[in-house]
């Protein structure tokens, strides 16, 4: 009997058996209607041959509070956990080559990686950023992370280890990403049930979900939160806000930070600016602080009300001769009336705070605001134009305003701790943020520096913010508006841009129109995109918010008191409205809280000033 002799190449390992199509569908409609219905649309796009032109992606939003984390029962024998540098990029490579985004990039850009070691080789990893900063996605639009929240993104795990991935979870758990930071959130597909699991397990809960849909080169997403339920509709490269999905998390041990002004660092440790080289313990410089001015990150190009020449004139002249003196020299009526006139600050008398609160003013210009609030409040105002903030803090200086901080810096990039305002002033601020901050449509600017805003109030702080109206009747009869032009702001925003794209504003660089201003249902909707309410509103009919000497609520009968009484007249009494008044007034101040408080500090009530 002969035996065949054996093959040099060994036989295939034979197939597990798949399961039948019928097996497939009936595990996925386990799953719920919506995974069927999600894998029904995309096998049906695959079939149409439609991929290149139509894509479709629903993801869940999950999230957890870092101290609910399910962590393994046991340490893993010979398993080390510890923050990748980026001196070892080549063994993250090695297990894994980046997806998209290049690992030195993620680095430079303030990202973590929590890697995993064993003997001496990295067989799991997790990317994380922490807020605040917006994030980019591969789908267009943008993420809002605000400062209570870390982004966990690009878990991976070699194949041939198994169970690493919880305890990246438990290094996290025992080393909080930064201070204040409530919750680790992350997203999944819809349809990716293994990694739903393994979410569930470790303690994710979901917080919301995001449909998005491409037709070509036409994006439109669609938010829904759990906590806060409603779809919200976004265009392409819109920037959504991850709070206004998760509603308000508080950490039981959080409070808001006392004393001096807090920063944070990139790497999430808090920072008091006491020594002149603003240092933090990670090695990264945030700033110097030298003749009472705070500077924090790079300088922006000059623009304002003078030229850059005049204003280092009047720098020079102020040393010499003290402030007051130097801008009744030198500036006209108007503006020195602007700098010097203490009813600038005259709104403080509404706001639901007490004496010596902390109040961080947006853009403090001369300090026409900041140093009458001063006198009441201990006010840190924020300059991001270097000449100004020398002449503020010059001013600071000679006034002895001892409770005025003066930081030279931009309010969507300075690193100021969360959590540590009870009041922030934005006066005529929002219209102007865009101008200077391309990086994106002026709406998607507008609703970034709101979220910032809304992160740096303690709880029960309020928002004060003062704008220019979009259809105001002087607009109407041929004023110009902040372009500089005549019925820009009434035209639709592509055709305003159309005819301000040669249009320099006060800037040193053609900009277009980027002053976006709106009605007061635009500013509602607006501020709703950032998680923010209208508490009160009011109106200034006489000098506008720049002097409000006589503020009047937005309500029938503070407008019909203030207009001495019902005329005779059906034209007079139609314009007491308050509708009316919304629609034409000059411009609006606002008392914003946000959207998940009950109420400010305390009750904000229609009142004049």
């Amino acid at each position: 009997m002969s035996v065949p002799a054996p093959s040099r190449d060994p036989a295939p390992p034979a197939r597990a058996p798949q399961p039948r199509l019928w097996a497939r569908w009936r595990a996925r409609a386990r799953q719920g209607p919506r995974v069927l219905a999600y894998h029904l649309v995309r096998r049906a796009r695959a079939r149409c041959g439609l991929t290149r032109l139509v894509d479709l992606q629903v993801h869940e939003i999950v999230a957890v509070p870092s101290w609910r984390l399910r962590l393994p029962p046991r340490p893993a024998r010979g398993l080390r956990v510890a923050e990748a540098a980026p001196g070892q990029l080549a063994q993250l490579e090695r297990l894994r080559p980046p997806v998209g985004e290049s690992y030195a990039a993620r680095f430079a850009a303030a990202h973590r990686c929590i890697a995993a070691w064993l003997d001496e080789r990295v067989v799991a990893f997790v990317w994380l950023r922490r807020g605040p900063c917006r994030m980019a996605t591969a789908l267009g639009y943008w993420w809002y992370l605000p400062a209570a929240f870390a982004w966990i993104y690009d878990i991976y795990s070699d194949p041939q280890v198994l169970g690493a991935v919880p305890y990246l979870y438990a290094y996290l758990r025992q080393h909080p990403p930064g201070e204040g930071v409530q919750l680790l959130a992350g997203q999944t597909e819809l349809d990716n049930q293994r990694s739903r699991l393994a979410h569930r397990s470790i303690g994710y809960e979901v917080m919301g979900s995001l449909c998005s849909l491409r037709l070509g080169g036409w994006r439109l997403h669609c938010s829904c939160g759990v906590v806060a339920p409603g779809r919200r509709w976004h265009r392409g490269h819109a920037l959504i806000p991850l709070h206004v999905l998760a509603g308000r998390f508080e950490h039981p041990g959080m409070a808001a930070p006392a004393g001096d002004v807090r920063l944070q660092c990139e790497c999430g440790r808090g920072v008091t600016p006491r020594e002149e080289a603003i240092t933090c313990a990670c090695g990264r410089r945030l700033g110097v602080r030298r003749d009472g001015l705070t500077r924090l990150g790079p300088e922006l190009p000059y623009w304002g009300e003078i030229g850059q020449a005049e204003m280092a004139a009047l720098l020079q002249r102020a040393e010499r001769m003290g402030w007051r003196e130097a801008v009744a020299s030198q500036l006209p009526d108007w503006l020195l009336d602007s700098i010097s006139s203490p009813e600038r600050a005259a709104f403080h008398e509404l706001l639901p705070i007490a004496a010596g609160a902390r109040v961080l003013e947006l853009g403090a210009g001369w300090g026409g605001v900041a140093a009458p609030l001063a006198r009441h409040y201990r006010v840190v105002a924020l300059e991001a134009v270097a000449e100004r903030a020398r002449f503020l803090a010059l001013r600071r200086r000679q006034d002895g305003l001892r409770d005025l901080e003066v930081i030279q810096g931009d309010g969507l990039t300075a690193p100021l701790a969360a959590g540590q305002f009870d009041a922030v002033i934005a006066n005529g601020v929002l219209p102007w943020v865009a101008v200077l901050e391309e990086w994106g449509r002026p709406r998607e600017v507008q609703t970034e520096l709101l979220c910032r805003l809304r992160d740096l109030l303690a709880p029960g702080g309020v928002v004060y913010l003062a704008a220019e109206n979009r259809c105001a009747w002087a607009d109407l009869r041929g004023r110009r508006d902040l372009s500089g032009l005549r019925f820009t702001s009434l035209l639709p925003r592509p055709l305003a841009r159309l005819v301000c794209a040669r249009r320099r504003m006060r800037a040193t660089r053609k900009t277009g129109y980027r002053t976006y201003t709106y009605t007061y249902r635009g500013y509602e909707r607006l501020f709703g995109e950032a998680g923010l309410r209208i508490v009160a509103a009011w109106v200034s009919p006489g000098g506008g918010y720049n002097r409000p000497e006589k503020m009047v609520p937005l309500q029938h009968t503070a407008i019909r008191y203030v207009q001495g009484g019902a005329p005779r007249s059906w034209l007079r009494r139609a314009g007491m409205r308050s509708w009316v008044w919304r629609w034409l007034a000059p411009d609006f101040a606002f008392l914003l809280a946000p959207a998940e408080a009950a109420s400010p500090a305390r009750t904000a009530e229609p009142q004049h000033a």
